[in-house]
């Protein structure tokens, strides 16, 4: 079989073969690239010496929080190793928190080797493993939920990812867990992207009566250089960027890409795409590709499949060990994505095409960066690039102790995409600002341990309040119901307040409040419920509409998740109830002004243009599918009959956990044993790990 042969003196021009394609021709680098590929190559191994940014940090950590500020692969993270290595011993506990549960999950395992096995827990909201444990690596809104309770038991809490705080739809937890956090917890908060720390640090000092230290470090340890590539996938130096004419993408380019890439020394390399799609065809073009070193692919893919045997089934399984090349998404399940994490850190694999989901704080670096595009998807439609995400992307480019240099490749099919991209790649990344806003959840929780006058006091402490993101005060509706929230409506000041007591006159208006907002019976327990979903939840535990099977049970805690449906079933989900739930609280949401809870569109039929006909709504097909595999479905068979990505069913099914995990810390006996059986059917391979799981 052909492998890898020599051009120009360069090891590493490829040669395809499998009967498909073949290809001898050799590679030609431009001229001007030379300067850049001398600079390549493996840094000689070196005994590791801290930079003065992290010994800093740790410093400042005897005396006090810290906010840290470096380029991704700075090693923001080493510090986190050391404060907690030196913390094991010391009081309380300590807690690890991450964006993603997919980082959370590779966090678990890297501290496990780091730490013991014994002393590490992780807790993701449908997984608890060792809770007790002095170290806990957990997602954000865990300890958010951890600190509503008081948060005694804690002593030192690591914010990876702490620019977050600005995400739109989760960063209300990043900010809670700061204003909830008691004083003698010591906060070390990581980001590659605050350009304003300095405000950040100052509302944290006003905040906690103390000013965390702010240590920042701007220089790069793996300087980054960037090329341009064109429509034929050809490798150009920065300077040709104004000399480039309009030539579309031509068939074959990723290929050339790629063999260019090879030829330069610059793999391994991670391959950006806007869709799944996208990285699935892009994995199959190269799949000709092949690599030495399959062998050893082979034999690293085995532990893996060893803990997943689903993977021995993997359609990109051949194209992993035979071509150093694999996709990776959300489509694809979480064995997948780690067995590739893990070949590519160990140099294993030479090509990984992924989404932006390999950029969010993986700690998976390549030699090249590839953006194939300057947008991405979302639900408007195509959108450019903002400069914190292309340098994300970007900063997944170059390896601390392997490489000399990272390469970051932009798209050059035009003069215009070649100065976009070299300007991005200068621009400052976006400031931080705050999107906190109320939910019942917080609502219910400030209220069980405070006045109303001293809840909406705790917003002012937010960090919208600081930034002064706080909004006009919105007209109130004619109808609230009598007593303290309708007359602290009267003279809610802003916005903020305002949203907090129209969810308060909501809670109080379903019995969970009473005149004086203070919570009923069905309010204590219903503080339980951290999810969006939580009034939904509450109504049909209290009107007593809850299944009495648990594969039913499963599928109504499917129904009510936010993961992308199978495109096929949900003919037989059975959701008449659940839908009328969905209504009354829809409809006295509007009534009372407070915005809409999006999960109504979730029960409503929808119209698949692609194949011209009406389908059930999301929520039944998803109910339908989580239902079937509590039942004991076979994983291939239903992936194949629900007509959807393993990765997708996988998350639907532990959303339906994690809601069931909630269900189990109510005070109803008969509807916790339920809860229990149903999470107990859900969580069996491929997906849950065959071991190591424990649902407790």
């Amino acid at each position: 079989m052909p492998s890898l042969t020599n051009v120009r003196g360069r090891p590493g021009a490829a040669r395809y073969t499998d009967g498909v394609a073949v290809s001898d021709r050799p590679v030609h680098l431009h001229p001007g690239l030379h300067p850049l590929l001398d600079e390549v190559g493996e840094v000689l191994q070196e005994t590791f010496v801290p930079a003065r940014f992290q010994e800093e940090a740790l410093e400042a950590l005897a005396e006090g929080d810290v906010l840290v500020s470096a380029p991704t692969g700075s090693g923001k993270t080493w510090i986190a190793h050391e404060a907690i290595r030196a913390r094991v011993a010391g009081v309380g506990q300590t807690w690890y928190t991450t964006p993603l549960k997919a980082l959370s999950n590779q966090k678990f395992r890297q501290f496990q080797g780091l730490f013991g096995e014994d002393a590490v827990g992780l807790l993701t909201g449908e997984r608890r493993v060792n809770a007790r444990a002095s170290i806990v690596v957990g997602t954000t809104e865990i300890l958010r939920n951890i600190l509503y309770g008081g948060g005694e038991s804690l002593g030192f809490v690591v914010l990876d990812e702490a620019h977050y705080l600005g995400d739109a739809e989760r960063g209300t937890a990043w900010e809670e867990v700061l204003m909830l956090a008691p004083r003698h917890v010591r906060l070390l908060l990581l980001s590659a992207s605050l350009p304003n720390i300095g405000e950040l640090a100052a509302w944290m000092g006003h905040l906690r009566g103390r000013p965390p230290r702010v240590v920042r470090e701007d220089r790069r340890p793996v300087p980054l250089r960037l090329l341009l590539a064109d429509g034929r996938g050809r490798l150009l130096p920065p300077t040709m960027a104004d000399r480039l004419r309009r030539e579309a993408p031509r068939p074959g380019a990723l290929v050339e890409l790629v063999r260019q890439l090879d030829a330069g020394r610059l793999l391994p390399a991670i391959l950006f795409f806007p869709s799944r799609r996208e990285c699935d065809g892009a994995a199959r073009e190269l799949s000709p590709l092949r690599q030495p070193g399959a062998e050893e692919r082979a034999r690293a893919l085995g532990r893996w499949e060893a803990e997943y045997p689903t993977l021995l089934g993997h359609p990109f399984r051949h194209t992993l060990i035979q071509a150093g090349i694999a996709p990776h998404h959300a489509g694809h399940l979480m064995g997948w994505r780690l067995a590739v994490e893990d070949l590519l850190a160990r140099g294993l694999v030479r090509a990984v095409a992924a989404t932006t989901t390999l950029a969010s704080g993986l700690d998976v670096p390549a030699r090249t960066v590839v953006l194939s595009t300057l947008v991405r998807n979302s639900p408007q439609g195509p959108v450019a690039l903002s400069a914190t995400e292309f340098q994300q992307m970007a900063g997944r480019a170059g390896r601390r102790g392997r490489d000399r240099v990272g390469v970051v490749v932009v798209p050059a099919t035009d003069r215009s995409e070649a100065q976009l991209g070299l300007a991005m790649a200068e621009a400052d990344p976006e400031p931080v600002t705050s999107a906190f806003a109320p939910s019942y959840t917080q609502v219910l929780n400030l209220l069980a341990r405070r006045s109303l006058d001293a809840a909406l006091t705790q917003l002012d402490r937010s960090f919208a309040a600081y930034q002064g993101l706080l909004g006009r005060r919105p007209r109130m509706p004619r109808r609230l119901p009598q007593g303290a929230i309708a007359a602290a409506a009267e003279r809610a000041a802003d916005g903020l307040s305002a949203a907090f007591l129209l969810r308060a006159a909501v809670l109080q208006t379903l019995g969970y409040l009473d005149r004086e907002a203070r919570l009923t019976h069905s309010g204590r327990w219903a503080m339980q419920l951290r999810h969006p979903r939580l009034l939904v939840l509450a109504e049909l535990v209290r009107r007593d509409q809850m299944p009495t099977s648990a594969p039913r049970l499963a599928a109504i805690a499917a129904a009510l998740g936010t993961e992308r449906p199978p495109r096929g079933g949900g003919t037989k989900a059975r959701l008449a109830a659940v839908g009328h739930v969905v209504e009354e609280v829809t409809r006295l949401e509007g009534e009372l002004g407070v915005e809409p809870d999006p999960v109504a569109a979730e029960f409503k039929v929808e119209w698949q243009r692609a194949r011209r006909r009406i389908v059930p709504s999301p929520a039944e097909r998803r109910a339908e599918a989580v239902e079937a595999w509590a039942r004991g479905a076979e994983w291939f068979r239903l992936v194949r009959d629900a007509e959807c990505e393993e990765g997708d069913l996988q998350r639907t099914i532990l959303q339906a956990s994690e809601i069931l995990m909630q269900l189990e810390g109510l005070p109803h006996p008969p509807l916790r044993l339920l809860a229990r059986q149903a999470r107990e059917a859900l969580l069996r391979p491929p997906v849950v790990e065959a071991q190591g799981f424990r649902t407790r």
